[in-house]
């Protein structure tokens, strides 16, 4: 039997499977990687541009570019933040809801499906483990689960 691969290997092999999924999808529903983070991150809620930013990993120039693209396509709306009217907050629209939904939902799908051969219980405590990773490297909630 093969030796099984240390941690390093295992979450790159895994993170590669992952995006590949991630990448599967949304090419199925027209979108980029980080447009469809940008639209699961405001599926939330409404957010500002200055909380966009650092949830994403991203400069605010490239922040920018990526909701005016997204704009334009019609699946986002900046709006002046009803707290203060020189912030910038992004909602989606109807339709942004719509396609994020449908992404989220074939996301959710494949993922747990690649989880299946496991039991329940070893299902909860990967779920678990990977919970606390990210939390202790303060990876802020960019997907979640479906209510």
């Amino acid at each position: 039997m093969p030796e099984a691969p240390g941690v390093a290997a295992a979450l790159v092999r895994l993170s590669f499977l992952v995006q590949s999924v991630y990448a599967e999808v949304c090419s199925q529903h027209g979108l980029t990687p980080p447009q469809a983070q940008l639209l699961c991150v405001v599926s939330e809620c409404p957010r500002r541009m200055s909380e966009l930013a650092p949830m994403m990993r991203l400069e605010k120039s490239s922040l920018s570019g990526l909701v005016d693209r997204v704009e334009r396509k019609g699946w986002v709306r900046r709006v002046a933040s009803p707290e203060d009217g020189r912030a910038i907050t992004v909602e989606l629209t109807a339709g942004g809801r719509r396609l994020a939904d449908a992404f989220h939902a074939r996301t959710t799908e494949r993922l747990t499906e690649m989880v299946a051969c496991m039991p329940p219980d070893e299902r909860r405590a990967f779920a678990s483990i990977a919970d606390q990773i990210v939390s202790e490297h303060a990876v802020p909630v960019v997907f979640q689960d479906a209510p």
